[in-house]
């Protein structure tokens, strides 16, 4: 299925966000309101782009997130006020795993399907928890004291989690107590591809405040609402 193209799996009617892979490969996984129960859990076959409801909950599920072997699934459900963490797993009824008043967001399995880890708002900041798949299930905290970015823990195994926060990529293993920053580059692409460019191992240079209005000349640029770049824009600041 590596064409090298994209295409959309919707026709733009509906308002469809946060698409997580089946492990498959062959579907995909997404929050959509497609009636008047709200947002609700659909998956689409890529194929032939059929697509079936999941949940049908009152209020709405987002933020879908499977397991490693596909087998069981996890995401967030919103009503009234109150977020829940719920755990379908394969065979058997819908489960919460955690229940808040407060905001609860980006789910993520780790590889071995022991433990999943969701963020949490508690006491006006954001703190990444777990719940531990035993029999009782455990929920603990893992991190606080972070400024976390909104998104899924990434694994790179069983032991080492990827996540952002406080501006910087960090990784930790699993049973430390602290976590580093991770490294990265990243080049400046362009239209037709990503280009090479040497390494440049310096400081950007200060920019001084402006002191009046500055207009900024930019052939392309996106605005956050658009559905496409737009082009020849003039930017006042």
């Amino acid at each position: 299925m590596e064409t090298g193209t994209s295409r959309p799996l919707g026709d733009g009617t509906y308002a469809d966000r946060t698409p997580d892979w089946h492990p498959d490969g062959t579907r995909v996984i997404f929050s959509t309101r497609r009636d008047d129960t709200g947002f609700d859990l659909w998956e689409a076959d890529v194929e032939s782009g059929a697509a079936w409801r999941l949940t049908d909950l009152p209020g709405d599920e987002s933020e879908p997130a499977w397991s490693a072997d596909g087998q069981h699934l996890v995401y967030i459900h919103e009503h009234e006020g109150r977020w829940s963490l719920v755990l379908k797993r394969s065979g058997y009824v819908a489960e919460v795993l955690a229940a808040s008043s407060q905001p609860i967001r980006a789910p993520s399995w780790r590889p071995d399907g022991s433990l999943v880890t969701w963020l949490a708002y508690a006491d006006g900041a954001w703190q990444l928890n777990m719940t531990i798949l035993s029999e009782p299930r455990l929920t603990r905290t893992l991190m606080r004291d972070q400024d976390f970015f909104l998104s899924p823990v990434a694994w790179a195994n069983r032991h080492q989690m990827i996540y952002t926060a406080d501006g910087l990529v960090r990784t930790r293993r699993f049973n430390a107590w602290e976590s580093q920053t991770l490294p990265f580059r990243a080049n400046v692409g362009s239209a037709s591809g990503f280009a090479e460019l040497p390494p440049q191992n310096r400081a950007p240079p200060p920019v001084p405040a402006p002191d009046g209005r500055r207009i900024l000349r930019v052939d392309r640029v996106w605005d956050g609402l658009s559905g496409s770049y737009r082009t020849d824009e003039d930017i006042v600041i």
